[in-house]
């Protein structure tokens, strides 16, 4: 897939493989992914808007200055995957088997991450206002301890 600048409104991609690829500047509005592969991708300055990555996998993937916004990960696995300086907000990962995530920064506000077990990740500058009460308590005395 080119790397070219470009709106996608409510496009449908299935079991398709973007491992390995470079994403820059995307945008897509509403677009379902379902049962792709991110593994090892670099998106740069994407915008996401209402997207779902339904059964997604990402593993070693790397988003950085991404805006994913009112997003959701039912079924997704996220491996290793560090989110530098992105726009979280309102997303849910709450569906997702999340581990080793990284997010280096941004915007976490009002994300959902309800049943995931935040002890082993790694928290850096985010900012996580109206994020779900449940995580976020365990996560603020996680963040608390790496300080």
């Amino acid at each position: 897939m080119s790397t070219e600048k470009r709106r996608t409104s409510s496009p449908a991609f299935a079991g398709e493989d973007f491992s390995c690829e470079n994403w820059e500047q995307k945008r897509f509005s509403g677009a379902v992914f379902r049962g792709c592969d991110f593994s090892d991708a670099i998106l740069d300055h994407c915008e996401f808007d209402g997207c779902s990555f339904r059964a997604c996998r990402f593993s070693g993937t790397v988003f950085r200055r991404c805006s994913l916004t009112n997003c959701t990960f039912p079924y997704a696995s996220l491996f290793a995957v560090t989110f530098d300086e992105c726009r979280m907000i309102g997303s849910s990962l709450a569906e997702a088997s999340v581990s080793a995530l990284t997010p280096k920064g941004g915007n976490w506000s009002f994300v959902c991450l309800t049943g995931l077990d935040l002890s082993r990740l790694v928290w850096e500058n985010a900012s996580f206002e109206g994020a779900d009460p449940v995580s976020y308590t365990h996560l603020r005395a996680h963040e608390t301890c790496a300080d």
